[in-house]
């Protein structure tokens, strides 16, 4: 760690730049209670950040959502640093160990591909995607490429909310797809009125994260020889309404239709 930078002077601290890094060293008379309160409101801050960012309820977060310590925190003696984290964490909310992680941000790929692709192209919320009879046709389809791709990538999937959502939503035949599709609306209720960043992106004039969402599973499939028709659909049709060609409306919907 070098402190040779100083980038600012403040109250009782002096923030100093290492590398990509920035570091607050606060004063020696600052109290351990001004030192973790200050930790606490910058978590809170990229907390929130986090869940407008990546279209997720805070209270999703909370109760389910594993929180893991990244791995560049816990460099040298990892078990101490992490528990170190852990207890930090532990003071805001529940924290959960996973030991999934890729399966966890594989089913979090899935549900955002699925719920903020999609109501990105229709310009609406997550459940105008779960509840709209035709989205939630093009909804379960791209479900079960992106389970496909993962499967194909060895991924096992984490369960969402105490949920295999795998066993929930994939299928091979009508009825089980049926059955899939019934399930959308329950299994969205509580997010129902999210609005994808994806979308606010867009109206805001922003370049949007359709690559890293819909074109992780497209690129995913490609290398693995799984076919992701729909989320190929998606993505086109999102990076054609940052370019200006459309704009993201219900009526997009029908640009399914050929591949239904």
């Amino acid at each position: 760690m070098k402190l040779d930078q100083v980038i600012a002077h403040r109250n009782k601290k002096t923030i100093y730049r290492d590398g990509a890094r920035c570091i607050k060293v606060f004063d020696a008379e600052c109290s351990k209670a001004d030192v973790l309160n200050e930790a606490l409101n910058l978590a809170r801050k990229y907390l929130h950040l986090f869940c407008r960012k990546s279209d997720t309820a805070m209270q999703y977060v909370q109760k389910w959502m594993p929180i893991v310590a990244a791995s560049q925190s816990v460099k040298g003696n990892a078990d101490e640093r992490y528990q170190q984290v852990k207890a930090l964490l532990e003071l805001m909310c529940p924290v959960h160990e996973e030991p999934n992680l890729l399966g966890a941000r594989w089913s979090k790929l899935l549900i955002n591909a699925t719920f903020s692709g999609l109501g990105t192209v229709v310009g609406g919320t997550f459940g105008d995607v779960s509840e709209n009879k035709d989205a939630q046709k093009v909804a379960i389809r791209c479900m079960k490429e992106c389970i496909d791709v993962g499967h194909a990538a060895g991924v096992t999937f984490a369960p969402v909310q105490g949920k295999d959502i795998t066993k929930l939503f994939y299928y091979k035949g009508a009825v089980k797809r049926a059955i899939g599709i019934l399930l959308l609306p329950i299994a969205m209720k509580k997010h129902r009125g999210i609005v994808p960043s994806m979308l606010q992106d867009l109206r805001a004039g922003k370049p949007c994260e359709v690559d890293a969402i819909n074109g992780v599973v497209c690129d995913y499939g490609r290398r693995l020889g799984v076919p992701t028709p729909i989320n190929d659909r998606i993505a086109q049709i999102i990076r054609d309404a940052q370019a200006g060609k459309l704009q993201p409306c219900p009526e997009n919907i029908r640009r399914f239709d050929d591949l239904l």
